[in-house]
Formats: structure tokens, C-alpha cells, sequence
């Protein structure tokens, strides 16, 4: 794992040491350097995990996120270009010391064997994300957003070190692949299901749960552009990426406890949803439907079927690159308009042609067409729960339903129309801005010729 912490460390010199005029050229570029290192995980497609030392590893199911990881990067530092336009340099250089601080925290986490190391690294992706948002965030809110962050984040992981501690003494070893080879059960005790709720509630508030989610639109609507976009694409995959870790674990435990979680799950998707559809904040909305979509992932994983483990692998990749394109075109907007407020972007279409085209692209990719990932996740996950109970049909169809409804309301309320009056002399949509949603949208086209790749560890 060196040969890719070790160069996101040497990404620090280059920020601090480049000409003032050069920054955003040589972090960009040798951030993308980096992620094409990280082609040579793309092989991982079996079962076989390459195991490079006793801390670090890699397997078919933290390769795609750890690809993902290291792809946003670039993608943060283009975005956040015109956000940072009046800052000072010195300013400038310490918000992309924070976001590289974040890489490296995620790609640590999401390669970790042990899970006490996999803890302090889940935490430590708190400090960054937590600067970020209460230094360069846009509104007042920001300092309530980040509290907000902080606490349900700590409170609910707080148990979990309290039940990792326990395992460890009870069994002497926290290695991942170790656990897994433990066969004897776990009997059916309130005890053992007071564990189990420990070690999923850490998880449940990250990705997040419908109840447990407040945190969440607040930190998306005060977070800066690449606050925003990491939050969505990949913070949210950390909670996902701890219950496929953990649940396999704790495997007979899983199956009489899940039930009330899943039916929050199912219902919270809707609720969510429906959320969606009375949004005047864009921010907002997409932060909502990125709830909808992790009620999605948990119910996939609680049900533990292969199908249902490589709906939730791809729903997770294809919702990180879809949520990141859809929070660039909120900020492509808000730098125009200088506000959230959908109503205020009307008919926009007639000036940025080009910029409803990527618009209409992300919108169609939110609600799953196809022939895009999203669509093979949803329906891998669709399929898996009808197989575990033939009524979460219902919810599911009626879940997609309203989706679509909100990705073609967002749509249509952005894009089309007669133009408020304010908006005039806007500037138009830069190079920078169409490579940016380029950059999100070619992934998932590609995934989509060979979605394999990214099916996790049940393919």
C-alpha cells in the first residue's frame, strides 16, 4: 500500500513549495498521476486478496472504493478553484492540506486489516472533513453543521470501540481475515445482541440510517464544493464499507436483529424520497436523496445474499460519482446565481446549453436508466430483498417511482422555464467546469461496458 500512501504524502512538498501560479496545475496533475497507479488494482476481481503486509490490504471489495478514493481528489481540487479565488495563497495551500490529509486518511481506512487500526483511522477522517467545513464552509450555519458532524458521528462509534476492546480480550486477535475463520457462533443472548447493535451503530450513523441522518443535510448544505462531494462519495461509504467488514463477523447475529432495521431502512428510503420533492435548497436535495440511496445500500447489506453484497458494492460506486457530479453542477450554479435556491436558477438551459446537457446526463444517472451502474445496483438489490420477502416490492417500486419524480423536478426546475431577471451577464461554463463533469460521467459510462469490475467480493 506504500507505493500509494507514500506518493499522497509527497503531494504536501508540492503544495508548499510550488509557484504560487503553478498550484492548481502540479496538485492536479500529480494527483491524477496518483490514481493511475491505482489502475493496477483494477485485477482484483477474484476472491484472492492481496495481502501486502500485516497493516495494509487490499481485496475485490475495498479496490473499488479505494479507486473511487483516489479518483475524487483531482476532481476536489478543479471544483474548488473559483471557491478559493479570494483567499490568500497561504489559505489557499492549507484547504488542499486538508483534503490530502483526508486522502490519506481514506485510503488507510479503507485498507486496514485490523479493525482497531480501521477505528482510529474511521475517526481520524473526522478532523479534516470537520476544518473543512467549519473554516471554508459559505454560510453562518457552518459551526452548527460541524457539531452536528462531530457528535453523532462520535457518540454512535463510541460503542463500537467499547465492543472491538471486548473482542479483543475474548478473543485475542481484531485481523479482518482472522475473524472471518471464526466458525463458532454466537449464541442468541441479550448480551450478544447488545454487541451486535454496538458494532452496527457506528456504521448505521455514518451511512446514514433514516433517523440518525440530521447531520447529514446540514454538513452537505454549510460544506465548500469538495466538503460536499467527499462527504457524498466517499464518507458515506465508509459506514457501508465497516457493516460488509463487520456483519460478516458477527454472520448468525445479523438475522433476527436486522429485521426492525430493515423496515426503518424501507421506509426511511421512502420518506426520504418524499423529502426530496418539497426542497427549495438544491443543496438540500441532493443531500436527501443521497439518504434515500444508503437506506438502499444498508437494506442490500443487512440481507446478506451475494446478489445482495454486489448490489450494494455498486450501488455504493455509482452513487459516489452521481452525487459528486450533481453537488459540482449545484456549485456551477451557486458561483453564477450566488444562491441555493432552485427557483432562482430558472431556465438556465437558454444560456449554459452545454451545462444542461450534464445536467440532464446526472439527473438520468440518479434515477437509475439504463444502461448506467446505478441501474445494475438498484436492480441487484431489488431483486435480492424480493428474494428475502416478496412485499418490499411495494416499497422499492415506490421508492424508484418518486426518484425519478425528484431527478426530473430538480431537472426541470433548474434548467427549463423563462429566466428570473437577475440572471443576466452570467459567465460561461468554463473548460475546467465541462472536464469536471466529464470526469465524473466517463467512469460510469465505462463501468458500464464492464461492470465486474466493481461487483466486490461475492462476484
Amino acid at each position: 500500500m506504500l507505493k500509494i500512501i507514500t506518493p499522497t504524502i509527497m503531494l504536501f512538498p508540492v503544495i508548499w513549495y510550488s509557484n504560487n501560479t503553478k498550484i492548481w496545475i502540479n496538485t492536479t496533475l500529480y494527483s491524477l498521476m496518483i490514481s493511475s497507479v491505482m489502475l493496477l488494482l483494477l485485477n482484483q476481481t477474484d476472491n484472492n486478496s492481496n495481502n501486502y503486509s500485516q497493516t495494509f490490504f487490499s481485496d475485490s471489495l475495498s479496490s473499488p472504493l479505494l479507486m473511487l478514493t483516489v479518483w475524487l481528489l483531482p476532481l476536489m481540487i478543479m471544483a474548488s478553484q473559483y471557491h478559493l479565488m479570494k483567499e490568500t495563497w497561504t489559505r489557499k495551500k492549507s484547504y488542499l492540506s486538508m483534503l490530502i490529509f483526508l486522502q490519506m486518511f481514506l485510503i488507510m481506512t479503507f485498507t486496514a486489516t485490523e479493525l482497531i487500526l480501521f477505528y482510529i483511522l474511521f475517526e481520524a477522517t473526522l478532523i479534516p472533513t470537520l476544518i473543512i467545513i467549519t473554516r471554508w464552509g459559505n454560510q453562518t450555519e457552518r459551526l452548527n453543521a460541524g457539531l452536528y458532524f462531530l457528535f453523532y458521528t462520535l457518540i454512535g462509534s463510541l460503542p463500537l470501540l467499547v465492543a472491538l476492546i471486548y473482542t479483543q480480550n475474548s478473543l485475542g486477535s481484531l485481523n479482518m481475515t482472522t475473524l472471518t475463520l471464526y466458525n463458532q457462533e454466537l449464541q442468541n443472548s441479550w448480551s450478544n445482541n447488545l454487541l451486535w447493535m454496538a458494532c452496527i451503530m457506528a456504521f448505521m450513523v455514518k451511512m446514514p440510517l433514516y433517523g440518525l441522518h440530521l447531520w447529514l443535510p446540514k454538513a452537505h448544505v454549510e460544506a465548500p464544493i469538495a466538503g460536499s462531494m467527499v462527504l457524498a462519495a466517499v464518507l458515506l461509504k465508509l459506514g457501508g464499507y465497516g457493516m460488509m467488514r463487520i456483519t460478516t463477523i458477527l454472520d448468525p447475529m445479523t438475522k433476527p436483529l436486522a429485521y426492525p432495521i430493515l423496515m426503518l431502512c424501507l421506509w426511511g428510503m421512502i420518506m426520504t424520497s418524499s423529502i426530496c420533492l418539497r426542497q427549495t435548497d438544491l443543496k438540500s436535495l441532493i443531500a436527501y436523496s443521497s439518504v434515500s440511496h444508503m437506506a438502499l445500500v444498508i437494506v442490500a447489506i443487512l440481507i446478506q445474499t451475494p446478489w445482495s453484497f454486489m448490489g450494494a458494492t455498486t450501488l455504493m460506486i455509482a452513487h459516489g460519482l452521481t452525487s459528486s457530479m450533481l453537488f459540482c453542477l449545484a456549485n456551477s450554479n451557486y458561483e453564477r446565481i450566488h444562491s441555493r435556491t432552485m427557483l432562482l436558477a430558472r431556465g438556465l438551459q437558454s444560456f449554459l446549453p452545454l451545462m444542461a446537457t450534464w445536467w440532464l446526463l446526472a439527473s438520468l444517472t440518479n434515477l437509475a436508466l439504463p444502461p448506467f451502474i446505478n441501474l445494475i445496483g438498484e436492480l441487484f438489490v431489488i431483486m435480492a430483498s424480493f428474494s428475502w420477502s416478496n412485499i418490499t416490492i411495494i416499497l422499492t417500486g415506490l421508492n424508484m417511482l418518486i426518484t425519478a419524480l425528484y431527478s426530473l423536478y430538480m431537472l426541470t426546475v433548474t434548467q427549463r422555464g423563462k429566466s428570473t431577471y437577475h440572471t443576466h451577464n452570467l459567465n460561461p461554463s468554463f473548460t475546467r467546469e465541462n472536464t469536471l463533469m466529464s470526469m465524473h460521467i466517463l467512469p460510469i459510462i465505462l463501468l458500464t461496458l464492464n461492470p465486474k469490475l466493481i461487483l466486490g467480493p461475492s462476484y
